[in-house]
């Protein structure tokens, strides 16, 4: 499948969860959407610049003295037409990353997994470092119990970012051979 198909494919089936993608259309569909990102910067930079930001860094030595110095960080973004294509592709974008799965064996829910843990890690970081607070000030609970060292903490983001490794994985994979729960394999023949 050429870049062109796969974008026509994946545009043509805006919204349609159902269905299996190959690789090919899945990834050429993305390589798409990272071009046109590309120029959207380009463009946005051309017109009206890198985004500047200037400030102050403030560090502190061991012996306790204070250094202030200037810090300049450049950035460049896609603006926003780069923001409302982002936000035009992310129903087909969702729609062929769960064709995808299903090219795979699994249901396309599983997309949302990475996110679901991050989001659990964000509550989590959220709750420990309250916890941490309340642990170092001496704080108890008004049960009576101390608060604990918030130590699962990086676990938390180990496991986030192992879902995410593992649903790259599964994006990855070799289409299942044959009819699957979701329909014929994409990549193969039908006489």
């Amino acid at each position: 499948m050429t870049l062109t198909e796969s974008v026509k494919t994946c545009l043509s089936k805006y919204a349609t969860f159902s269905g299996r993608a190959s690789r090919s259309e899945y990834w050429k569909f993305w390589l798409f959407w990272l071009i046109v990102q590309l120029f959207f910067i380009l463009v946005n930079t051309a017109i009206f610049g890198p985004t500047v930001e200037v400030g102050q860094r403030v560090s502190v030595a061991a012996d306790g003295t204070q250094t202030i110095s200037p810090f300049q960080k450049t950035s460049y973004n896609s603006g926003v037409f780069g923001t409302v294509f982002w936000l035009a592709i992310l129903v087909p974008g969702l729609a062929v990353a769960s064709r995808r799965l299903h090219d795979t064996g699994r249901s396309g829910w599983w997309q949302i997994m990475p996110f679901a843990l991050s989001l659990v890690s964000f509550t989590t970081l959220i709750v420990a470092a309250v916890g941490w607070a309340a642990f170092v000030k001496g704080f108890t609970t008004p049960g009576g119990a101390t608060v604990q060292n918030p130590s699962g903490l990086g676990m938390a983001f180990a496991v986030s970012l192992s879902a995410f490794v593992v649903l790259l994985f599964w994006l990855c994979k070799k289409s299942q051979p044959g009819p699957n729960k979701y329909g014929p394999n994409p990549t193969e023949v039908t006489p």
